[in-house]
């Protein structure tokens, strides 16, 4: 599982970002379900499904360096909440 605290939500959304790329380049994990919580406005805790890439890693054809600010936008419904994020490519 992975545990963030940051000042803002789009803080913590681009650390849990950023720290799922860190997970595929180094440990070749790429994760396809996600538990999600936030205990309070600061703190994210998250369990996330995945599996191991293997060779298939080296297919990609564009590496994702990073979550970025520019043009964060984070929108919250009844229905859930959606996200507007550019990637560093």
């Amino acid at each position: 599982g992975v545990e963030l605290e940051a000042a803002s939500r789009e803080e913590l959304l681009v650390a849990w970002l950023d720290e799922l790329l860190y997970i595929f380049y180094t440990k070749g994990i790429i994760f396809f379900r996600f538990d999600i919580t936030f205990p309070d406005e600061k703190k994210l805790s998250a369990k996330a499904r995945g599996r191991h890439v293997g060779e298939n890693k080296n297919r990609l054809k564009t590496e994702i360096k990073a979550a970025t600010y520019h043009d964060l936008n984070i929108r919250e419904s009844d229905e859930g909440c959606s996200v507007d994020i550019v990637f560093d490519v």
